[in-house]
């Protein structure tokens, strides 16, 4: 009799949640609740239930790591930043800007497109790297624990491209390095996911606050020391390039978790995500084939 009265429920009712109700009360009439409970299936998971521990995490800390020992190897063994030590808080390193991993606007010119990666390998002073590395292991982290590796790695590549692709085409000769492009792409696709999972998400308008300040005192840092200071070493146009990707392909890259709930929303961001980002790298490539910046 339980059996027939699932089928029929489930064959009658639409919506997942109103089945389960259905089933559970079923299930606790006969004293089979807990055998219902741990079988049934589309069930709503609360979004802190899903970071995993094991495996743990590796590509964060890693990606990290390799970062940290190519800072380390220009500042000690390579000596190629003016005699600087490590363990100052001062320290600068602008000769990293010379390397061969190093974006400059003439790329493209020279047919020297792997540059449009590998900056994100360099750092230019010990401000840089520690606050690029601190940001990318409190946001990847978490996003790798629930998203796994692949589709974090993915986002992270991809924000750093944006952000050289963004350089390339409003920026007039500036040669960028550093990893903010695609620290910022993962920070607006935890965002991103924020609002995709607002009705299951702990602690939403916290994260909110957190990550809106974030990105608000950097673009003022920004806009103070290109204005007010006149340095252009920082292209807030990589990090805005970095974050717009973040925000667009955090939906749909970072979308497993089975919700129920705006899925009109849901289906709208990630199909424009997916296309707007790829109209993006495809302008961006065909703008550096037909005009690029010329030494």
């Amino acid at each position: 009799c339980v059996v027939c009265v699932c089928v029929l429920c489930v064959c009658v009712c639409k919506d997942a949640h109103q089945v389960k109700k259905l089933i559970e009360d079923a299930a606790w009439y006969y004293g089979i609740s807990k055998f219902v409970t741990k079988f049934y299936s589309p069930h709503k998971k609360e979004y802190a239930e899903q970071y995993k521990c094991w495996p743990p995490p590796l590509l964060v800390p890693l990606v990290s790591i390799f970062i940290l020992v190519v800072f380390i190897y220009y500042v000690e063994v390579d000596n190629r930043c003016g005699g600087e030590s490590l363990g100052r808080t001062d320290l600068a390193c602008p000769e990293v800007f010379d390397s061969i991993w190093a974006y400059h606007f003439d790329s493209a010119y020279k047919n020297e497109w792997w540059r449009f990666i590998t900056y994100m390998c360099l750092h230019a002073g010990a401000a840089h790297i520690t606050s690029n590395l601190f940001l990318q292991v409190i946001v990847g982290i978490p996003l790798e624990m629930v998203h796994g590796s692949l589709r974090v790695f993915a986002l992270y590549l991809l924000g750093g491209i944006a952000g050289s692709c963004c350089v390339s085409i409003f920026d007039d000769r500036t040669n960028i390095v550093g990893a903010s492009a695609g620290v910022y792409a993962l920070t607006a696709a935890h965002v991103a996911t924020i609002l995709n999972y607002w009705s299951i998400m702990e602690y939403k308008w916290i994260r909110l606050f957190i990550f809106g300040l974030i990105f608000g005192l950097d673009f003022g840092w920004s806009l103070y020391k290109i204005y007010a200071e006149n340095d252009h070493s920082v292209s807030y146009t990589s990090h805005l390039g970095g974050a717009l990707l973040g925000f667009a392909l955090g939906t749909p890259l970072l979308d497993e978790i089975p919700k129920t709930d705006g899925r009109a929303w849901k289906y709208f961001f990630n199909y424009f995500g997916i296309v707007s980002v790829v109209i993006c790298f495809l302008f961006a490539l065909i703008w550096n084939l037909v005009n690029p910046q010329k030494p």
